[in-house]
């Protein structure tokens, strides 16, 4: 057995804790995911269902900042008081630094840096990602050192085997913490159908792994323990999905057999701003700002009905209650347009013979606006090879197509008529895809590849970007043919949590008191099927009175939008009515 951080190891197969053999009953959030005043209510509501070990998913890309510098002090990104909320609270903690995160986020965690220069993720032979991963681990461990009595196992990564990493990758992460004085335990998140082994490594299966499963890779692997390292609670979703589900766990065999295990979430997560990933193999969704889950607690920490059955089977009662945080709903205020999309703040990066992507301009996501003049007065068709991720495309100021990523691969569209031959084609992007190798360099936001007029390469392209991250609104009204446009509007509210719905909206960017909440999308014409249109506001974004909410939309034609704030992430099935936080039969 490794040196331990702390008291907390392993006798061949079985976890110990002060030498006694110890189950992990876990649960896994996100740091940046929930807003930190709200950590301590979630450590305690998963204690209150039995959970013994919080485990902490950690961003690389949250952490590293513009200048290259890793920021732990600042209270989103304080790794160490939320160790100490655990030691508090006398949980054990396991760390998932990374460096690559999980696929449900931007880029897999991975800094957008690595992205614009093409780097070679989980590499040893490329010099760029070693030093930024030697970088980063450094300050993961000096975080760790000075928490070393309240860390007990640290994961290097995840899914390398599933992914086809080298065992030589994970070998030099083990390294660098030795180097940086950290000498473990240290545990693997792989897959049951494919895994990566690590000698001296606790081996944590993830996805629907069944018992037998856990015991075949036991057998293999006898002087380590295997658990179960994700036991999922739900499924992540997608704009395109349905409402999310709550698995029926059964753990009653695991516990009497004192089987290790960490349920994957505990608790809904909200992918501010730009975080939330996409997933792209054949075809291309975009994760939803929710990372609700399906978890036992959700965005806002609300017990559900999975955290009551999991909370019976640990504990043996759901006696113990959750100190639930109040939650608010918001009366129907309305929102004007004041601005239109041309009006915005589009910097121009100039002409180019192929159209540029927007990571070639050092930039993330946001909006684009390609111009080029094609031959006037004919007909043809023109092709798009790439477009990433969503486009209208407008010929003399009409808009004759829209393309959207998730339904199409790539596009071709008869043109009986170029008239002036100016065409000018707004691109929104969605999330970068989490998922490493083919997707990353298949995930290049704008547009690239082959564009073709009539068979003939289009050359010359003039481009102009949005930056979302930077966003500075321009209320003006300007004479222009985009559709879409910049909406503001105020409501009253107090300083608790509210679900803003946006179901009148079709598909932008929310923010309220300038803080960017996230992306909606409302991509199927039936609304009672977008499931995704509330975005969860949490209190500390919110001032007690007058508040600002800002809504940059990409195809609204209206004028006014209607919206309200309610207390349920999502609206109740025919037949029930909200009530609180719970939707009642009426």
């Amino acid at each position: 057995m490794l040196i331990a951080l702390s008291i907390f190891g392993w006798n061949r197969t079985q976890f110990t804790l002060d030498d006694q053999e110890f189950q992990i009953v876990g649960g896994a959030i996100d740091l940046i995911r929930i807003p930190h005043q709200y950590w301590e209510n979630r450590i305690i509501s998963a204690k209150t269902m039995g959970i013994n070990t919080m485990v902490v998913q950690l961003n690389w890309n949250a952490i590293e900042q513009a200048d290259g510098s890793l920021d732990f002090t600042t209270e989103q990104n304080n790794l160490s008081n939320f160790i100490q909320l655990c030691k508090k609270h006398d949980l054990q903690l396991i760390l998932r630094p990374g460096p690559q995160s999980h696929y449900y986020t931007a880029i897999g965690g991975v800094p957008i840096r690595m992205h614009y220069i093409n780097v070679s993720s989980r590499d040893v032979n490329d010099k760029v990602w070693v030093a930024g991963v030697s970088a980063y681990i450094q300050a993961v461990s000096e975080i760790v050192k000075k928490n070393v009595e309240n860390v007990a196992m640290i994961q290097l990564d995840q899914l390398t085997g599933l992914d086809s990493v080298s065992g030589d990758y994970l070998r030099l992460l083990r390294q660098l913490y030795i180097s940086n004085g950290i000498f473990g335990p240290f545990t693997l998140l792989e897959s049951a159908t494919k895994l990566n082994n690590l000698q001296g490594a606790a081996i944590g299966l993830s996805g629907s792994v069944e018992q037998y499963e856990v015991d075949t890779v036991q057998k293999s692997w006898p002087h380590w323990p295997v658990y179960y390292g994700n036991k999922y609670t739900g499924g992540a979703t997608t704009y395109l999905s349905d409402s999310p589900k709550q698995k029926i766990l059964r753990i009653q065999d695991e516990l009497k057999n004192k089987q290790s295990m960490i349920f994957f979430p505990i608790c809904g997560g909200t992918s501010f701003g730009l975080e939330a990933g996409g997933i792209s193999s054949m075809t291309y969704d975009a994760y939803t700002t929710s990372n609700d889950f399906g978890a036992p607690l959700t965005e806002n920490g609300y017990p559900t009905p999975s955290f009551l059955r999991l909370q019976k089977q640990i504990k043996g009662s759901n006696e113990d209650k959750v100190d639930v945080l109040p939650m608010q709903s918001v009366q129907e205020f309305t929102m004007k347009k004041v601005g239109t999309i041309e009006a915005q703040n589009f910097v121009s990066k100039g002409t180019f013979v192929e159209p540029p992507t927007f990571e070639s301009q050092n930039q993330r996501e946001g909006m684009g606006i390609y111009e080029i003049q094609i031959t006037p007065n004919s007909s043809g068709i023109f092709s798009f090879e790439k477009v990433r991720d969503y486009a209208q495309i407008y010929l003399d100021g009409e808009l004759i197509h829209t393309f959207d990523r998730q339904q199409d691969v790539s596009f071709n569209y008869l043109i009986e008529d170029t008239k002036s031959g100016l065409l000018k084609i707004v691109v929104d992007t969605s999330g970068h895809s989490g998922f490493p190798g083919y997707s990353y360099t298949d995930d290049l936001k704008g547009l690239w590849g082959l564009n073709l007029f009539n068979n003939s390469k289009m050359t010359n392209f003039k481009l102009s970007l949005l930056d979302i991250e930077n966003f500075k609104p321009v209320e003006k009204l300007t004479e222009g043919s985009f559709i879409g446009g910049l909406f503001q509007g105020q409501f009253t509210a107090n300083q608790t949590d509210t679900y803003l719905d946006l179901k009148n909206f079709k598909k932008g960017y929310v923010f309220v008191n300038g803080i960017n909440i996230g992306r909606y999308w409302n991509v199927k014409d039936d609304q009672s099927k977008n499931h995704y249109s509330r975005m969860y506001c949490p209190g500390v974004y919110l001032k007690s009175g007058i508040n600002e909410i800002t809504v940059l939309d990409v195809i609204s034609t209206l004028t006014q939008v209607q919206v309200a704030g309610f207390e349920l992430a999502f609206a109740c099935p025919a037949g029930q009515v909200e009530h609180g936080q719970e939707c009642n039969k009426e």
